[in-house]
């Protein structure tokens, strides 16, 4: 054994280095811990390698399973399988195989083409969003947003289609087809029984000869529209939207009131329903039956609340 300190041999049962003085025991100490120490270190380093290599291993054997699975599944013939997978599956390689950014992109670009042709236009419209401006994205997205208004006409949701078509009016194809809605929009109004609210709507409708005709009859159901009485004030028709009403009163001592209704439709400038004819004459009401004499009465309302 050699001393530590001087590097000179020290003869076996020696205490003390007859060269520097070094107590022997020391020099033991301080060999065994070189030695345990130089034991851990290669012990880490073989642990470090083995820990590595298990990793590896895992890693490829996941990504060939997945592979396989990926693979195996893509050939299935059954269609709920792949229904399903297919969902999943671009998210699941994107996972596994990361992309470059053009990579990422292109899919994304086809998954909002692909929404489109599904009719999926709220989807669409994010994906084209996402992919940033350009002039071919917002061709898509003003197409997109042009569909979604066709789709709430079909559904008689004139409003939602018309707040849309605003954003879009600067698009020739859109202007016009504003002006379809809007037209849609005050037939529906008019015919709804809405007279007033179809009145103004369409009295925003620029160079439209099909309003005029709306329009005049609109106007005339306005006039229809409230309580009329008669001289004698026993009788009163009233008007709300198609349907009249006509009120009677009865009895001598004890007032009884009969009430008939009519359900009315515009025909040559006259109310017409179950046998009854209604005309406006000189700012009065001539009412007509078949089994009586004409009839003559005042407006005295232009609203029946009672018939609200």
């Amino acid at each position: 054994m050699n001393c530590i300190q001087c590097r000179q041999p020290v003869a076996d049962g020696s205490r003390y280095c007859s060269f520097c003085g070094t107590r022997i025991e020391e020099l033991e100490e301080a060999a065994e811990e070189e030695t345990s120490y130089g034991d851990i270190q290669s012990a880490s380093a073989n642990a470090g390698q083995l820990s590595i290599g298990v990793s590896l291993f895992l890693l490829v054997t996941v990504l060939a399973v997945a592979v396989s699975w990926i693979q195996d599944y893509t050939a299935s013939k059954d269609t709920k399988i792949l229904e399903v997978f297919g969902k999943y599956r671009a998210a699941i390689e994107m996972r596994l195989f990361p992309e470059g950014e053009t990579e990422q992109m292109e899919r994304k670009y086809a998954a909002a083409t692909q929404q489109m042709e599904e009719g999926n236009y709220v989807e669409a419209i994010r994906l084209y969003e996402e992919l940033g401006a350009s002039s071919e994205n917002e061709q898509q997205i003003y197409r997109a947003k042009l569909n979604i208004s066709k789709n709430y006409l079909a559904s008689n949701e004139y409003t939602k289609a018309i707040s849309i078509l605003k954003e879009l009016q600067d698009h020739k194809e859109a202007a016009e087809f504003l002006k379809e809605v809007n037209f849609a929009y005050c037939v529906a109004q008019y015919e709804a029984g809405k007279f007033r609210h179809a009145k103004l709507l369409l009295t925003r409708i620029d160079d439209d000869k099909r309003t005029e005709e709306y329009l005049e009859n609109a106007q005339l159901m306005i006039d229809f529209s409230g309580v009329w009485e008669s001289k004698d004030q026993k009788v009163q028709v009233m008007f709300y939207g198609w349907n009249g009403r006509i009120v009677t009163e009865t009895g001598l001592r004890t007032p009884k009131y009969n009430y008939i209704y009519v359900k009315a439709a515009l025909k040559d400038g006259r109310l017409v329903g179950d046998d009854y004819t209604f005309e406006i004459k000189n700012k009065e009401l001539i009412v007509k039956h078949a089994s009586s004499k004409a009839q003559k009465y005042k407006k005295i309302a232009d609203y029946a609340y009672d018939m609200m």
